[in-house]
């Protein structure tokens, strides 16, 4: 029974650990000067904001509950076990409906992914240009074809299409070299 107690705490401390870094991201990406600089340029993109409370929120409930549950099996509190179960159980039936209705809502009626091919659209206009939307655009938009290995919104059509492009980026190839033909808007 005492291993059993100990294998529960330290499962409990590891979920706080990642509770509170739930928690950092979200407050991290709230006040990042370059993150919000980012989001700043583009009106519709706010709501990026609204994922740093949503994971402020959770990373702290997270933490919360994942801390009761330590404290009840560190002091053999049944009080503080009963309520960690209970939390538990309620969040996880929460987690599960949605879950299930995001899962729905994404790919079959979120109005997230056409706006996200027009923005991309949008950006590429601005790509590779010596203005300064250019510069930042293009600086941006090489970030992001690193970060999730794609190319342009449509693929590589959009660097071939644009006369004032003279080659591929750096930021087309894959790991091996070779260019990538998913566009970051698919």
């Amino acid at each position: 029974m005492r291993g059993l107690k100990i294998v529960f705490f330290f499962l409990n401390f590891i979920y706080f650990l990642f509770g509170l870094a739930i928690l950092g991201v979200g407050v991290w990406a709230r006040t990042d000067f370059d993150f919000k600089s980012f989001t700043d340029r583009i009106d519709e993109w706010e709501v990026l904001y609204i994922g740093a409370y949503v994971f402020m929120v959770a990373g702290g409930i997270l933490a919360l509950i994942t801390l009761i549950g330590c404290a009840g099996a560190f002091g053999d509190n049944r009080c503080m076990l009963g309520t960690f179960f209970v939390v538990s159980f309620f969040f996880f039936v929460i987690e599960m409906a949605l879950g299930t209705f995001l899962f729905w809502w994404v790919f079959r009626k979120s109005p997230l992914l056409p706006l996200l091919r027009r923005k991309f659209d949008e950006v590429m206009v601005h790509y590779g240009k010596a203005t300064n939307e250019g510069v930042y655009w293009t600086y941006r938009m090489n970030q992001i074809q690193e970060w999730f290995d794609c190319c342009g919104s449509n693929g590589t059509d959009d660097y071939l299409s644009r006369p004032y492009i003279e080659e591929m980026p750096k930021s087309c190839r894959s790991i091996q070299g070779y260019f990538i033909e998913m566009g970051c808007g698919n």
